[in-house]
């Protein structure tokens, strides 16, 4: 990964808010947590159900402030599970256009909320 796109994620601030990241691949979740602690947050992630169980989702989106899954990697099931988790607890979710970091990013800066520096 280039390190000025590490140096460039400084200039959006979550303020400290959770970002629960469900399906994806496994293997680019320090990627994601190294984005979004750059940004002066916190990332929880879920697999979606494969290894981690789909009860715990609803656990975990009750705590975090925002929920984001790749719409081209995530099973049917964990997206409906999102969708009626997030509506019941009133936590925005995002849908991210793919599993690429590139459009991780993108959706974090355009997270409502997320000051400029």
């Amino acid at each position: 990964m280039d390190r000025r796109n590490d140096e460039s994620a400084e200039d959006c601030d979550l303020c400290g808010r959770c970002i629960l990241f469900v399906g994806g691949r496994g293997v680019q979740v320090a990627h994601l947590r190294r984005l979004v602690e750059a940004r002066n947050g916190t990332l929880a992630y879920h697999d979606g159900g494969f290894e981690d169980g789909i009860n715990r989702l609803g656990r975990m989106i009750a705590q975090a402030d925002t929920v984001m899954f790749p719409v081209d990697c995530i099973s049917h099931n964990a997206h409906d599970q999102i969708k009626k988790a997030c509506r019941r607890t009133a936590t925005p979710f995002v849908p991210v256009r793919s599993h690429g970091l590139g459009a991780f990013r993108q959706a974090l800066d355009a997270l409502p909320g997320a000051a400029a520096s």
